[in-house]
């Protein structure tokens, strides 16, 4: 018997997570697939997402509060005030207030430019509250 692969379920509280999730239940509540078909097919979302992720040889690195991503020349860099951070079972979670993301220019599409954009081609978006969810690249038990 082989040992069965354990991805996060993070991405589940996404906004398409919570959509598959809410529609499994519709379906199950309408006796439409039993239960044990929607673990399933949550199991292999999470492995989906997951895989597709790691894929796009994202290489995230944190550190003074600045993100960079070196998919397709994309950076983000993350200001604010640090307001909670917790690690636990491998994962980081942090919580930051008053933020401030400027995503530069590689992040915009030709189509997404306009006479807007071309003056300043970055963007920068405000929020009151971020919450970033890092976990390990690595496999659990590895």
């Amino acid at each position: 018997m082989s040992a069965i692969q354990q991805y996060y379920e993070l991405y589940r509280r996404s906004t398409i997570g919570i959509t598959l999730v809410e529609s499994l239940d519709n379906l199950i509540t309408e006796g439409k697939i039993e239960p044990q078909l929607a673990i399933m097919i949550l199991n292999s979302f999470d492995k989906s997402i997951n895989n597709n992720l790691k894929e796009m040889n994202v290489n995230n690195t944190i550190g003074k509060q600045t993100a960079s991503a070196n998919a397709n020349n994309n950076k983000v860099t993350i200001q604010g005030d640090l307001h909670t951070y917790r690690f636990c079972d491998e994962v980081w979670t942090l919580i930051i207030k008053n933020c401030l993301l400027k995503l530069e220019n590689g992040n915009l599409r030709s189509e997404e430019i306009t006479a807007d954009t071309t003056e300043n081609p970055d963007l920068e978006l405000k929020c009151d509250k971020l919450r970033i969810v890092a976990c390990s690249a690595k496999k659990q038990g590895e």
